[in-house]
């Protein structure tokens, strides 16, 4: 494939922004020509099958350097940095030497020898779970980063991936897109770019024929346009950029936070323990045995067990827990249409107390389609045929509905379903000139294109957009305008007729035209005014210069109403909410009719309930903050609202300590979407704006997604709450038994090597075993917890005791009985018959843990802990792993220093016995009744947000406004009533 220009030269153009090498080539077009592209119809379809790859080989991919992956190498080292273990090797390493030189025998060796081994399995589980956890959240990276762009090919335009990208396509672009490759500008209306992501300076830079070169990671803030794709991936600015800057370390989560704070009371407690340990042996070492060549080995074996306690007590597998149930969430709510783009946004979603929704596409399927119309004088409950409207009629409604458009509608010629590409509002009457009036709307676009003098998008404010074209006449332009039926309705003063006369409107016919309205509106659907007028043009550079569109004395041609169906599944998904203690709210920039017809059909509002209450925005946002603040426990749909008011909305309810959720699609919703604790983006209908401002991206748009991310997030919570509730019965247990038994003249209970075994047990595999516990579905049918509860419940708290002192009992019996019970120790493999055997203690240590694993599995009062149990395979297969390994270091661990001499049948039948006890140990448990607040209020917590209740008292101790219920609310719209349509808008 021959290309006349190379891409080192396109390259230097854009990064020299030299206008005057650009000109000197002939410019864009001859750049487009030099491509073998076209800046009108793009890559054509030969050359994209023939030259796809050798544009590739030569022009490179539209992928952006990532930082380099570490190694497993690097994890390894990481995770032998951790003080505790360097400590251990040195203690082993000492022992070690001490042995070979010193002591005869292989008892302190095999003791040396089984540290290294348990610090290298620990070690290498660790490094192991950081190298794939990074991989994975490289993964997500890349699909977070995909973007779907529109691009001219063929003529046609059509949605790729931004990976898709070739330099010579021509990328179509609207407000709040982000640029996805460098190039120049072709054509576009007041199209400006935000380059404070590269530049560092906060004004829009205007671009144009003067100013044409366009960066990518940039994105539009105003305007539409196109470009010309120059260049792509590591030879954009943007790539260049990414090279130069070193990969981010990974902020801790809140709940990472608070559970670091709890580690380090339990390490303070381990320490204590291990410190005081270690004093009470060596004085009685020193006041009971003479001073010999064994002090250093005695001293030795004692440091190195009481670092094991502390190694042991130190939960750092909290912080793994967290980021295995936050992987394992992640992955699993992305095939839910989930993507987290921040961790924290999981945690939150599990106590969210609020969701502010969008209507259109997350409550609606966003499939618009014309179902009634108005026009010319005329109201028809179906689309008529072209032969039913004159042929001026049918040539303005044309023109207005495809001129003034950026949208476009193709025909997917796998399953001939129509495919929106765009505005959905656009797209429905797109469609029907396709499929109702069989005319083609492209050539009508294109034959207007050259005519095209100014366009004025739609905005949230304005409710309306407008194009400005030329006629045959130099000094005549005809203004097209469509948008909120309410608002370009009041600035039309006549009406086309049947017949294509223009008339004036007299106060009879306003009355109708807005009855219509109403009568649309009232049906849920969507109205939309398509308006028109002819002027003279004085100064077309004025025209073309001025942000004031000549929208007055417009001439009415229809009213159309756009029915938007809410999703089958969206009634159901809003009563699951209701159940999880979530109030759900319709925030639009529809009019109150439409807003209370499609709440009422998703569920979300009751006209016989009193304590539900609708808003329009213009009033919301007058009332004073006291008063706000009364009326929003019950305010359920916020209609004719802008992006200022769901902003504000946000705030107050943030203020009366609610945990509020958002969604957003808009460039003008970034505010509210980084101003609520979880930013809510749509991944289909959504701008880029809207995405990078966002947590988590809805990838299909649905509300009953949102559920599931709600789902997912309490799972996260309860399966941390899990492994804490078993990882501390272990610290309970493990440091009473070895304290007690240390301070006796009863030895050791456990070896520094079985107790890493058990830290092993406790902080790696249980970490797996539980976070991946996939949700049940009666979280849904509990309130969200709040930020400042407690992570260990009192619930927790009685589990936790109950299993320990069991556990502690039954150790100690078998510490202080076992040869009253059992009869002398026989041991298996060691050549002392008569020295201390802890085997038996240790391996129904163990078990117990494991068969605690099944009642950590519920951290209440339910009954059935096997719930589910045949999906959580992991469980099962990590349950499987730790019994097998168990068995073995049981019974053949005498050889790698684990101190065990093996079990005859008696034993082991005493040990499953003993230890299954654990299980109806916890029914017994969960029939005690403790108080749910109160019992053990210690509180690790101190966090970011304050809980509703917290938030009510602490506003009542400042005078604020307070939560009772308002019982008269007049200023409020509940019931149909006449409305003043003035002050009705519609979102296009």
């Amino acid at each position: 494939m021959h290309f006349s220009i190379k891409a080192d030269e396109l390259v230097a153009i854009n990064q020299a922004k030299d206008t005057k090498k650009l000109e000197q080539l002939g410019g864009v077009a001859a750049l487009a020509t030099a491509l073998n592209t076209n800046l009108r119809n793009g890559l054509s379809n030969t050359e994209m099958m023939t030259g796809f790859f050798a544009r590739k080989a030569i022009f490179g991919e539209n992928v952006y350097p990532e930082p380099k992956l570490k190694s497993i190498f690097f994890f390894i080292i990481e995770a032998l940095q951790d003080v505790t273990m360097i400590i251990l090797l040195i203690c082993a390493f000492i022992s070690l030497v001490f042995c070979v030189f010193v002591e005869e025998g292989n008892g302190c060796l095999l003791d040396s020898i089984g540290i290294f081994i348990a610090v290298f399995l620990v070690v290498s589980v660790a490094s192991i779970n950081n190298w794939q956890k990074e991989r994975q959240f490289r993964d997500l990276n890349r699909v977070k980063e995909d973007r779907r762009i529109k691009v001219v090919r063929a003529g046609k335009i059509e949605e790729v991936s931004t990976y898709n990208i070739q330099v010579g396509d021509v990328v179509k672009l609207d407000a709040g897109d982000q640029i996805p490759a460098d190039g120049f500008f072709i054509e576009g209306f007041n199209m400006a770019c935000d380059e404070s992501a590269l530049t560092g300076e906060t004004h829009s830079v205007l671009k144009d024929h003067e100013s044409p070169f366009m960066m990518s990671g940039t994105q539009i803030s105003d305007g539409v346009g196109s470009m010309f794709v120059s260049a792509v991936g590591p030879n954009t600015e943007w790539g260049r950029t990414l090279k130069q800057i070193a990969e981010e370390e990974a902020e801790d989560t809140p709940l990472e936070a608070r559970l670091e704070n709890l580690a380090k009371y339990i390490g303070y407690v381990g320490l204590t323990v291990a410190i005081a340990d270690l004093i009470i042996l060596t004085i009685k070492y020193l006041v009971s045995t003479p001073i010999s060549s064994e002090l250093f080995p005695t001293f030795m074996r004692y440091l190195v067990f009481a670092i094991s306690i502390v190694v042991m007590a130190v939960p750092e597998g909290l912080p793994l827990a967290v980021a295995i149930s936050l992987a394992f969430s992640m992955k699993k709510m992305l095939k839910d249409n989930n993507l987290v783009r921040h961790l924290d946004a999981c945690e939150t979603m599990g106590s969210a107390t609020t969701i502010c929704s969008d209507k259109t596409g997350t409550l609606t399927t966003n499939r618009m389609v014309v179902s009634e119309i108005w026009i010319a004088g005329q109201k028809y409950d179906a689309i008529p045929k072209p032969n039913e409207l004159s042929d001026d009629v049918l040539n303005i409604l044309c023109d207005s509905i495809a001129i003034n458009s950026k949208a476009n509608v193709t025909l997917n010629v796998d399953t001939n379903i129509p495919e929106y590409i765009g505005n959905k509002t656009e797209c429905a009457m797109l469609l029907m000139l396709l499929k109702n009036f069989n005319v083609d709307y492209n050539p009508i676009r294109a034959d207007a294109d050259d005519d095209l003098v100014q366009m004025y998008t739609f905005s949230s404010e304005r409710k309306r957009m407008s194009v400005v074209v030329r006629f045959e006449e130099d000094d005549h332009a005809r203004i097209l305008t469509k948008g909120a039926a309410e608002i370009v309705f009041e600035l039309c003063d006549r009406v086309m007729d049947s017949e294509g006369n223009i008339v004036e409107i007299d106060e009879d016919t306003r009355d109708a035209l807005n009855g219509e309205i109403r009568d649309m509106a009232s049906k849920g659907l969507r109205t939309i005014c398509l308006a028109f007028n002819d002027f003279e043009i004085k100064d077309e550079q004025e025209l073309m210069n001025t942000n004031d569109p000549p929208e007055r004395e417009l001439i009415c041609v229809a009213i159309v109403g756009i029915k938007d169906p809410v999703r089958s599944e969206v009634p159901d998904a809003i009563q699951i909410c209701r159940r999880a203690g979530i109030m759900v709210r319709m925030v639009t920039g529809d009019n109150i009719l439409t807003a209370r017809h499609i709440a009422q059909e998703c569920g979300i509002y009751d006209p016989n309930d009193p304590n539900c209450l609708i808003m329009e925005g213009p009033e919301f946002r007058a009332l004073p903050i006291p008063r706000m603040h009364e009326i929003l426990p019950r305010l359920q749909i916020l209609a004719r609202s802008t992006p200022t008011d769901k902003h504000l909305l946000v705030t107050q309810l943030k203020a009366m300590g609610e945990i509020v959720a958002v969604t957003g699609d808009g460039t003008n919703d970034a505010a509210a979407l980084k101003a609520a604790h979880v930013g809510l983006a749509m991944g289909l209908s959504g701008t880029e704006v809207a995405k990078e401002a966002s947590d988590i991206v809805i990838m299909d748009d649905n509300f009953a997604s949102i559920t599931k991310s709600v789902l997912w997030g309490r799972s996260v919570y309860e399966n941390v709450r899990k492994f804490l509730q078993f990882q501390i019965t272990i610290n309970v247990v493990a440091l009473a038994i070895t304290f007690i038994g240390s301070i006796t003249n009863r030895g050791f209970p456990l070896t520094a090597v079985q107790l890493l075994w058990l830290n092993l047990i406790m902080d790696t595999f249980a970490a797996l075993a539980l976070a991946t516990e996939p949700p049940s579905d009666d979280l849904m049918s509990r309130k969200p917890h709040g930020t400042e509860d407690n992570l260990i419940t009192n619930n927790m708290w009685k589990n936790i005791f109950g299993q320990g002192i069991f556990q502690v009992t039954v150790l100690l019996i078998d510490v202080y009985a076992h040869t009253s019970i059992f009869g002398p120790i026989g041991s298996k493999w060691s050549k002392k018959q008569d020295e201390e055997d802890y085997t038996l203690v240790f391996n129904i240590f163990v078990f117990c843990q494991l068969f605690n694993l099944f009642n950590a599995r519920k951290i209440n009062n339910e009954m059935n802990i096997l719930q589910n149990i045949t999906k959580s395979m992991i469980f099962v297969v990590i349950l499987l792993i730790c019994t097998a390994m168990q068995v073995l270091i049981c019974e053949l661990g005498y050889y790698v220093g684990f101190g065990t001499n093996g079990l005859n049948w008696l034993e082991w039948l005493v040990t499953i016995g003993v230890s299954s006890l654990s299980i109806p140990v916890g029914y017994l448990l969960r029939l005690i009744p403790v108080p749910k607040y109160g019992f053990c209020g210690f509180n690790f917590n101190k966090k970011l947000l304050p809980s509703s209740a917290r938030a009510e008292e602490e506003q009542a101790k400042a005078g604020g406004a307070t939560f009772r219920p308002v019982q008269e609310m007049e200023e409020i719209v509940t019931a149909p009533s006449p409305i003043d349509l003035k002050k009705i808008s519609t979102p296009m």
